[in-house]
C-alpha cells in the first residue's frame, strides 16, 4: 500500500503553499498593524533600480537553479493558483471597500489596510511575490522556435512587464496643483509640500466648464440630521422633466418647480438669477391624506443659506448639495 505523502515532504504541493501564501499575508498583516502602510516612495530612484537589479539576479539564479526543490515549488502551478487566489481574495476586499487617502485606523478594517489595499503590506508582498515566480516561470521556459512558445512569451511575458514596471514606475510619478484662471498663461505649481515649482512648459486657459447634476432630495431626521431610513437611506432624484411623485412613510412627494440658478427673493421664495452666487432650488408639494402643504428648499451654497420643508415634528424634506 502507497504512503500518504506527509505536509512538508518534498516535493510541496497544494498544502505547503496555500500555507506558505497565508503566512505572507500574515505577515502583511502584521506590519500594516505595526508601522503602518508601505511608502511607495521608499522604492524611488534610483533603489527601485537596485530592487531591478536584485529581481532580475534572482530570476537569473533560479535558471540555473531550476532543478532545486525550491525553485521546482516556486515555479508551480500550486504557489500559481495559490499566489494569484490571495491577490484576488485581496482586490475583492479592494472592490468592496471604499478607497481613501487617509485612515484613522479606529477598526480593524482600517487598521490591516483594507482602506487603502493597494498600499497595504500584505498586497504588496503578495505583488512582489507574484512577479518573482512569474519571472522565473518565465525563465526557467525553455526557448524554441514554436508558435506555442511564442504564443506562452507573449502572454506572460506582457503580464509581467505590466506588472513590474508600473508598480516600480510609481514612485517616480509626481503630482503637482496648478491655479489658473481664463485668459491667464501659467507655469508655476505647487508639491506636494506647498512648494513653487516652475515647469520647463507654460499653460494658456482659453475656456472652462463645469457640469453639475442635478440635486437630490431626501428625508432627514430633524433631531439626528441623519437621512431615513437609518439602515437603507432614500434619495429621490430630481427629473425636471417628468416631476413624478415620490413616496415617503404614508407622505406623497410632488416637484412642482425646479431652478437650478436660483436666488432667494424673499423669506420663503426663489427666482432664477444665473450668477456665481446661485444654487439649485425646487418648489416641492407634500400631501398626506388630505393635508397639503408646499414650500420651496434649496441645498444653498457659501453665498445663501440652505432652506428645508418640515414634513412633522420629526421629518424634514431638505436637498443634497
Amino acid at each position: 500500500m502507497k504512503n500518504k505523502k506527509r505536509i512538508w515532504e518534498i516535493p510541496w504541493g497544494y498544502k505547503e503553499s496555500i500555507a506558505i501564501v497565508l503566512g505572507i499575508v500574515l505577515v502583511g498583516f502584521l506590519l500594516q498593524a505595526t508601522i503602518g502602510k508601505f511608502d511607495f516612495y521608499l522604492l524611488s530612484y534610483p533603489f527601485n533600480l537596485y530592487f531591478e537589479i536584485l529581481s532580475f539576479a534572482f530570476i537569473v539564479l533560479s535558471v540555473y537553479l531550476k532543478r532545486k526543490a525550491f525553485f521546482i515549488w516556486f515555479t508551480s502551478l500550486s504557489f500559481s493558483v495559490s499566489i494569484i487566489g490571495a491577490i484576488t481574495f485581496l482586490s475583492i476586499i479592494m472592490g468592496l471597500t471604499k478607497q481613501v487617502p487617509i485612515v484613522d485606523r479606529s477598526n480593524i478594517f482600517t487598521l490591516l489596510g483594507f482602506n487603502q489595499m493597494t498600499s497595504s503590506w500584505e498586497f504588496i508582498l503578495i505583488y512582489f511575490f507574484l512577479l518573482l515566480s512569474l519571472g522565473c516561470t518565465i525563465a526557467k521556459r525553455k526557448p524554441r522556435l514554436t508558435k506555442q512558445y511564442f504564443a506562452f512569451l507573449l502572454n506572460h511575458l506582457g503580464l509581467w512587464m505590466i506588472l513590474f514596471f508600473a508598480g516600480l514606475g510609481y514612485p517616480n510619478l509626481n503630482r503637482y496643483v496648478m491655479y489658473v484662471e481664463i485668459g491667464e498663461t501659467q507655469w508655476r505649481v505647487y508639491d506636494k509640500d506647498s512648494k513653487v515649482v516652475e515647469l520647463p512648459i507654460a499653460i494658456q486657459l482659453n475656456n472652462f466648464t463645469i457640469e453639475e447634476y442635478i440635486p437630490k432630495l431626501t428625508v432627514i431626521d430633524k433631531k439626528t440630521g441623519e437621512v431615513l431610513p437609518k439602515d437603507k437611506p432614500i434619495y429621490f432624484q430630481i427629473d425636471t422633466n417628468s416631476k413624478e411623485e415620490f413616496s415617503f412613510n404614508g407622505y406623497k412627494i410632488k416637484l412642482k418647480e425646479y431652478i437650478h440658478n436660483a436666488v432667494r427673493s424673499s423669506d420663503t421664495s426663489y427666482k432664477e438669477v444665473p450668477m456665481k452666487a446661485s444654487c439649485p432650488a425646487a418648489f416641492v408639494e407634500i400631501r398626506n391624506n388630505n393635508k397639503v402643504q408646499s414650500h420651496w428648499i434649496s441645498a444653498g451654497n457659501k453665498m445663501q443659506s440652505p432652506m428645508f420643508m418640515d414634513i412633522d415634528s420629526n421629518l424634514a424634506l431638505v436637498m443634497t448639495p
